[in-house]
């Protein structure tokens, strides 16, 4: 962006017919670059090499042993310093001398895997094993509760399907045969706009002993958690995304579901009945 601004400048300025103001047009390249220079080290120096042994965890080229760790929190929102502080889940070591470390889960490939061996070195503690590909055949006999709303009248439903609405109307109001580029530009634009608009669909059906994630539109999508695989839940968004939920597991992988159909009210009574199945819940987007 920067360089089509210096580019920008330099064919007006050339040209000998320009005003002050195209003056603005450097000024804002260079601090285009300083940010893109900023984003680096800022990113560079969030994510520190990580190291865990037996009495010690090593974060960049602080070595910290164990017996000087005052708190820990393996799961939260802590605070990225940007050019402003957005939270990002991850985890946070404070040390007894006040010092506080945070490192984020989507800065390391192997965030699951570093938790896990902070667990077990630290605390002596045996990684829990979850429950792997659980068939929905096992479920179908049980009964379950269910927590979704109708996509036809929510906003993103109304998003979703309006535009393809639009698109159809586009070529039944021109009263001819399109042509086959047209339908084919069309159908492909319909075709992304579904699955990209899907993806922010989900719902949750809720059994004695599991948590199953389903998707209004991808039917043929199914996650089934065990609750007794379940670390905790976040409520949570991001950006101009609806709500979401974050499940985490115990052995600290964790996964985000948007669900833009449920209201309000449902969040609520689903945030009752899984706090009734001992699950935690983190409420960070619905009051």
């Amino acid at each position: 962006m920067g360089t089509i601004m210096l580019f920008a400048f330099y064919d007006k300025y050339s040209t000998g017919i320009y005003e002050q103001k195209l003056f603005m047009l450097p000024i804002f390249a260079v601090a285009v670059f300083c940010l893109a220079i900023y984003s680096v080290i800022r990113y560079w120096n969030s994510a520190p090499y990580v190291e865990i042994q037996n009495t010690f965890i090593k974060i960049g080229r602080e070595k910290i042993y164990f017996q000087d760790i005052a708190l820990y929190a393996l799961s939260g929102k802590f605070p990225f310093k940007y050019v402003l502080k957005f939270p990002f889940e991850g985890w946070e070591i404070v040390k007894k001398n006040g010092d506080v470390i945070h490192l984020f889960n989507d800065f390391y490939l192997n965030t699951p895997e570093l938790k896990l061996s902070f667990e077990k070195n630290f605390l002596n503690k045996e990684p829990h094993k979850t429950k792997q590909d659980i068939s929905p055949n096992k479920l179908r006999f049980d009964d379950f509760e269910t927590f979704a709303g109708i996509q036809w009248i929510s906003l993103r439903g109304v998003t979703l399907w309006g535009m393809i609405v639009f698109f159809a109307g586009l070529i039944i109001y021109k009263g001819k045969q399109p042509s086959t580029t047209t339908i084919l530009v069309m159908s492909t634009i319909c075709i992304i706009w579904f699955w990209l608009n899907s993806y922010f669909m989900h719902y949750f059906k809720l059994y004695d002993q599991y948590l199953v994630v389903k998707n209004h539109n991808w039917i043929w999508r199914t996650h089934i958690y065990h609750i007794n695989d379940i670390k905790e839940v976040a409520f949570e968004t991001q950006g101009k995304w609806p709500n979401c939920l974050r499940i985490i597991t115990k052995d600290h992988k964790n996964q985000l579901y948007p669900a833009g159909t449920l209201w309000d009210k449902t969040w609520f009574h689903f945030k009752d009945k899984l706090e009734e199945k001992n699950i935690l819940v983190r409420n960070e987007c619905i009051y």
